[in-house]
């Protein structure tokens, strides 16, 4: 459904990312809660690395390892 949002402009469209309407699912991870799956999401965009989110979808243990240590 965030996707969907995105694409919709509900979030907005003072920030840059937020003009484009065309955002596709690249990877998606289960989330125990909406908490949970916001520290995920921040952490990973801390990590500003195309490399470490490629690595991600492409190894499940590192996925994993993300879930757990964000817990």
């Amino acid at each position: 459904s965030r996707i969907e949002k995105h694409n919709l402009h509900q979030y907005g469209n003072h920030r840059y990312t937020a003009k484009a309407s065309d955002w596709e699912l690249f990877l998606s991870i289960k989330a125990d809660d909406f908490s949970h799956a916001r520290r995920m999401e921040l952490y990973i965009k801390k990590m500003k690395s195309a490399v470490f989110i490629r690595k991600l979808k492409d190894d499940p243990a590192e996925i994993n390892s993300q879930v757990n240590k964000t817990r």
